[in-house]
């Protein structure tokens, strides 16, 4: 009588098997990091576009010279400080992409509003479109003076 070794015909079934899973882990765990990357890009320009707002509506606002205001508002959103820094927080952030908008009554702002109009989370396997996201509106409570008046 022939005994049959069913152990060496089940090689190559254990092979494939592998195969299979391992493809359905890796996009498993790319899907994840995926939309993990996406959230954390997005909870970043949220942060600073909120501290960013924060700081509009204290800060003094000079009516002679309102591009210094809105320039040292986007070096806020992009950078995290009030000056120009070397690297935006989040990737491919530009100054065209925030904008800064200002309810004045009388040449006196009232209402400041900052939101990020275009911009692109760029992920490993797709891309991101945020229009009009993240948006923070505050009220200025800051000072008004007028340095050429």
């Amino acid at each position: 009588m022939r005994r049959h070794n069913h152990r060496r015909n089940q090689g190559g079934n254990s092979l494939a098997e592998f195969g299979v899973c391992l493809g359905l882990l890796w996009m498993l765990f790319a899907g994840v990091y995926q939309f993990g990357y996406a959230f954390y890009t997005y909870n970043k320009l949220q942060m600073n576009v909120s501290n960013a707002a924060m700081y509009a509506s204290m800060t003094v606002y000079d009516a002679s010279q309102p591009s210094q205001f809105t320039d040292t508002i986007k070096n806020m959103v992009m950078y995290g400080t009030a000056t120009a820094g070397r690297r935006p927080v989040v990737p491919n952030l530009t100054p065209s992409n925030i904008e800064i908008i200002m309810n004045p009554i009388a040449g006196l702002p009232t209402v400041v509003t900052i939101r990020i109009k275009d911009y692109q989370i760029a992920s490993i396997f797709a891309k991101y479109m945020l229009k009009d996201k993240p948006r923070v509106t505050t009220l200025y409570i800051g000072q008004v003076t007028c340095s050429s008046c």
